[in-house]
């Protein structure tokens, strides 16, 4: 039996020791601008215009979708952590992979970057743009160390297209994708707008414009060419200032239309009117109004 002594003495070994097993198993993606990492983390190329598998996001500055959320479920199931390395909105994954920089090439469509960098690839899934058939794939450079990839091949192989069909649907669903709209389709939005503003005013001046003619039609009596009683109700305020109002006067003459129409006839009643619209007319002083 150990002594009460040397079970104390055990006891921080042992917590050091599943501290460090804790810590490996607790394995994390990391994102970085430079090629700065950790020295035990795997470098990655990430492919940033590749929704939903794999595109990067400005404002945050970290490569989202499918693929980084698969890394971090390998990481937490191997302890294995990863950094994509000069992330950004520029795709560098050839320039990354000729020159050894990482182990990864994330999102990689498959025949666009020499094979001659590559110690294999780990296909995840195919698709169709303009009628031609593409695969995208997890690349593995020759740089990458073997248990690395062998740690990685065995997460997918356990993991069917079918699976990650799903999950790339279930982020889709989740994260929309963001549509950016092209600085002539805003200028061209701020053109229509604009013109339906313009078009919107003339058309309330034109209206405006229309019922005051509308307005002086019902007050304008056509046979005498004078405006009637409802011009001089309607616009005496306008046309005399209220402080004025007290100074001026209102006279007119009353005549039995009806009489004349029953006596004298049409003709002759219109003549009538015509004859008194034109006398008024004629004395009408410089500051009196007829009608």
């Amino acid at each position: 039996m150990l002594r009460k002594k040397q079970k104390w003495l055990l006891l921080p070994l042992f917590l050091c020791v599943l501290l460090t097993l804790s810590t490996f198993l607790m394995g994390n993606v990391s994102f970085s601008k430079e090629n700065g990492g950790d020295s035990n983390s795997v470098f990655i190329a990430g492919n940033p215009n590749l929704y939903p598998l794999e595109s990067y996001n400005e404002k945050t500055g970290e490569y989202e979708g499918v693929l980084p959320e698969l890394f971090k479920a390998i990481s937490d199931e191997t302890g294995i952590h990863f950094t994509y390395v000069y992330a950004s909105p520029t795709n560098r994954q050839e320039t990354l992979a000729k020159n050894k920089q990482v182990e990864i090439v994330s999102a990689m469509v498959v025949g666009e970057i020499a094979d001659e960098y590559f110690s294999g690839s780990s296909v995840l899934l195919g698709f169709t743009l303009d009628g031609k058939e593409y695969e995208t794939s997890i690349g593995f450079t020759t740089v990458c160390d073997a248990s690395v990839r062998t740690a990685i091949t065995d997460y997918l192989t356990n993991l069917s297209q079918e699976d990650f069909a799903k999950m790339a649907l279930t982020y889709v669903m989740a994260h929309p994708a963001a549509t950016a709209v092209p600085e002539v389709v805003w200028w061209l939005i701020g053109g229509v707008v604009f013109g339906l503003l313009v078009a919107i005013v003339i058309l309330s001046v034109l209206n405006s414009k229309l019922r005051d003619r509308q307005t002086e039609g019902m007050m304008y009596e056509s046979e005498t060419g004078l405006y009637n009683q409802d011009y001089i109700l309607n616009s005496l305020t306008k046309l005399v200032p209220i402080q004025s109002q007290e100074i001026y006067y209102l006279a007119y003459i009353s005549v039995n239309a009806e009489k004349l129409l029953r006596y004298y006839g049409k003709e002759t009643a219109e003549a009538l009117a015509r004859f008194v619209a034109e006398k008024l007319r004629a004395d009408c002083g410089e500051k009196e109004y007829c009608a």
